[in-house]
């Protein structure tokens, strides 16, 4: 190389460092599931903060709507705000952005091409489209050829940032795996990268690589819920010179260091949470009081001992002794305690007790592990003289289940109770009783009981419902399949043999509407065959208090049943949008179900 043509290239080296002293915000999702007025607060601190550039990794608009003019309408909203901050903004696309041919044009017609770069203050931009690909080798092979070459010819500046909405480069670091766009960054000396999707921040260093995955801003949280995992609303202020970039992540209304969250945290937490809590399960038998125990192992995953103190909290029915320990545990070791349990009879095992255990792990940071006592809960079904599936819960197995006024006499009843101990024949129907919701507190739905018999054909659910504005029940749907979980319903589950992994949903609405389907689950994942109908014999009524259910089951769609069916029941009161279930969580897991003991006639 001649001396001249060194001059020329150490002038152009000089040229691309030299920039301008800059400052830009880079804002996370609004959308999926925009929560109000936070992504407005955002861009009014932006408007304060008065950046030189502001950009966004994509999903700003809900989108996935088949109006041109819907859409439009969403973008005027954005548009309007982002101009509001008097600052220059760049964007680039996320799924809710385009999500097929009609939003595409939409988007190009509003911002030009869905990929693209600049130059800006010595730093030079990439913007990349990756949102409607789940992964780098799946993207246009044009845009890839585009990313090679743009990055190539872009060497000599002093920084290099890229824009993308989809974060492939997470699982990749989390997993030790190469990934494509990570190598044209290394290749290409890429110095930071900025992406969204997941609704959470992060950051790590990778191959000299800044990476940064922004929160969300306006956005609902969807992976972790917890600012710990990086769960907060944010988005970040980057200061840019030729010195130094420096990020600092801003929740609305404060300011966090760069490195709150990283991914080696995450990685951290996530083991916290895998090993460092082990909790034995507690058979709770309908209507019987329970003494017993469970087993508490604490295991130390951190380099330092640990040392901490466990509480039991929302006791309710039960009683827990001891309610508190101390806790110190060497780094890799287990310590177990056990706990005492009372529940007394027919006491309801909601609110579940939960364990809180506060865990020290890094750099005086503290993690909270919050438990609930795993239950398991058993109930009987007895064997019954057939009752008849009308919807009045006036036969003799349901005893005092009826509705006010609907059929037998007090005495009748009296006498058929009488009747039926006097000759043995049946066992006594018990109601189920004690429903809760989702995280383990007493269910909010209006009371409802749940009964459970068999005859030698036939298994027999019914349900009564208590509803004080019987006028806002929504039953709407009418056909078979329809839209049943929409409207008030009872959802039951049915493993009729635990040891497989088949089982069957059955939702039933007020008005007797059946949605149903059969159900494995394989290695973890569950398969559905929306298709299959059961034989089901259904029966409803109601009256000013409330609405029933009758419910047959031919037993002999079962073949392959067990003495003991796994089984969970819930009920969904749609003008609350409450959910009680038996067993919680309500999960589709047969493992996860309650027992069902279908025991046999005490005829001779």
């Amino acid at each position: 190389m001649s001396r001249s043509s060194v001059l020329l290239l150490f002038a152009a080296v000089g040229l691309a460092w030299c920039g301008t002293p800059f400052t830009m915000t880079v804002l996370g999702d609004r959308t999926g599931g925009a929560l109000p007025g936070i992504f407005e607060q955002v861009l009014q601190e932006t408007k304060t903060l008065k950046p030189d550039l502001v950009l966004n990794v994509g999903d700003l608009v809900e989108g996935y709507t088949k109006s041109r003019d819907t859409l439009e309408a969403e973008w005027d909203t954005i548009v309007k705000l982002l101009r509001n901050t008097g600052c220059s903004y760049r964007l680039v696309p996320g799924n809710h952005d385009i999500y097929d041919a009609r939003s595409e044009s939409v988007y190009t017609r509003r911002f030009g091409p869905t990929f693209y770069s600049f130059n800006f203050g010595g730093c030079h931009f990439v913007m990349l489209d990756n949102s409607r690909w789940d992964s780098a080798g799946a993207m246009p092979a044009g845009e890839l050829v585009w990313l090679n070459q743009d990055l190539a010819n872009a060497r000599l500046m002093r920084w290099t940032m890229v824009f993308m909405h989809r974060y492939f480069w997470v699982n990749a670091r989390r997993n030790g795996r190469s990934e494509p766009l990570h190598e044209a960054f290394k290749q290409n000396g890429v110095d930071y990268v900025f992406s969204g999707h997941d609704h959470y921040y992060c950051s790590t260093v990778w191959d000299s690589i800044n990476y940064f995955q922004v929160g969300p801003s306006g956005s609902r949280l969807k992976t972790y819920d917890d600012d710990d995992r990086g769960a907060f609303q944010n988005y970040l202020l980057v200061t840019v010179s030729d010195q130094a970039v420096r990020v600092v992540v801003v929740k609305p209304g404060s300011i966090v260091p760069a490195d709150n969250v990283t991914l080696n945290d995450l990685a951290r937490l996530d083991t916290i949470d895998r090993q460092g809590l082990a909790m034995t399960a507690v058979d709770v038998s309908s209507g019987l009081a329970l003494a017993d125990s469970v087993g508490v192992s604490v295991r130390n995953v951190t380099p330092e001992v640990l040392e901490t103190r466990s509480v039991w909290t929302r006791l309710g029915n039960w009683q827990v002794e001891p309610e508190t320990v101390a806790l110190a545990v060497t780094p890799q070791a287990n310590r177990t305690n056990f706990f005492h349990l009372r529940l007394p009879a027919d006491a309801s095992p909601y609110p579940l007790p939960e364990y809180h255990l506060p865990y020290p792990y890094h750099l005086g940071r503290e993690h909270s592990i919050e438990r609930l006592l795993p239950i398991r809960r058993i109930a009987d079904c007895p064997h019954v003289l057939a009752p008849r599936l009308d919807g009045k819960l006036d036969d003799p197995c349901w005893q005092d289940a009826a509705l006010p006024g609907s059929g037998l006499s007090a005495s009748f009843k009296r006498l058929a109770r009488w009747a039926q101990g006097l000759l043995k024949k049946e066992l006594r129907v018990k109601p189920l009783s004690g429903f809760g919701d989702k995280q383990g507190r007493p269910a909010l739905t209006e009371p409802f009981t749940v009964w459970l018999g068999h005859d030698d054909t036939m298994l027999y659910v019914a349900v009564r419902c208590v509803e004080s504005q019987m006028a806002m029940v929504k039953a709407e749907a009418t056909e078979r399949d329809g839209k049943v979980a929409d409207d008030d319903n009872l959802n039951l589950l049915l493993c009729p043999n635990p040891d497989s992994t088949v089982y069957y949903q059955l939702i039933i609405n007020p008005a007797g509407t059946i949605w149903d389907r059969k159900c494995r689950l394989e290695s973890g994942k569950r398969k559905t065959d929306d298709n299959w109908n059961g034989d089901w014999r259904v029966a409803t009524g109601q009256d000013k208090d409330g609405w029933v259910l009758e419910i047959g089951i031919p037993l002999r769609d079962f073949p392959d049943r067990a003495a003991a069916w796994g089984f969970n029941v819930c009920r969904f009161q749609a003008r609350t949008e409450a959910v009680g279930s038996y067993q919680v969580p309500f999960i589709h897991d047969p493992k996860a179900f309650a027992i069902l003991r279908v025991l046999k006639s005490t005829s001779p």
